[in-house]
């Protein structure tokens, strides 16, 4: 990563969503550290930069760029692994989704599932799954809290849900079902 990326970067990101050591951005490195090392402490990386993309255009832009120049990126959400996989090893790119933290849209009857068994016999089910469309960023207590008003649940529940968020690797990781999550 070079002055001359970061230029790059400058010419369409908004001076707020670029955090960087080198000139002319020159944030302090402290400033860096909560994207370049884990919650726990137990890793910790060395990157220079950190990049937090409003639109999907701009994560377009930016991975095209590193993909040109050979610059290695770490995408990260809540920084919330055990295993260190949002921690830059080298001087990569962190390309922070915190800013693609809106919620789309939410559709309660669209996913509607019922049972193929008549109505009248014993364990008949209907089900309302609802469609939540949202951006990558958001932190699932965001959408758990957004959701709780319209009689549905989020289908994932963790410890961290404070502060992780629906990085599209994850979800596919963990299985959700994509009738009731989009990730955009």
């Amino acid at each position: 990563m070079t002055e001359q990326d970061l230029a790059h970067f400058s010419s369409f990101l908004a001076p707020s969503s670029i955090l960087s050591t080198l000139s002319p951005s020159n944030t302090p490195a402290d400033e860096l550290t909560p994207f370049n090392d884990d919650w726990m402490g137990k890793y910790k990386g060395k990157s220079t930069t950190v990049l937090k993309p409003r639109t999907t255009e701009e994560v377009s832009k930016i991975v095209k760029y590193c993909n040109e120049k050979r610059i290695g990126i770490v995408p990260q959400g809540g920084n919330t692994g055990l295993v260190g996989g949002s921690v830059p090893v080298k001087d990569e790119v962190i390309l922070s989704l915190s800013n693609l933290n809106k919620i789309r849209s939410f559709d309660p009857v669209s996913g509607k599932v019922t049972s193929s068994i008549p109505p009248s016999t014993p364990g008949y089910l209907t089900q309302q799954l609802g469609i939540l469309v949202a951006d990558a960023g958001c932190i699932l207590q965001s959408l758990t809290d957004y959701l709780a008003p319209h009689d549905h649940i989020m289908p994932i529940d963790l410890g961290a849900k404070g502060r992780y968020a629906l990085l599209p690797t994850r979800v596919k990781r963990n299985r959700l079902n994509c009738s009731c999550l989009v990730v955009t």
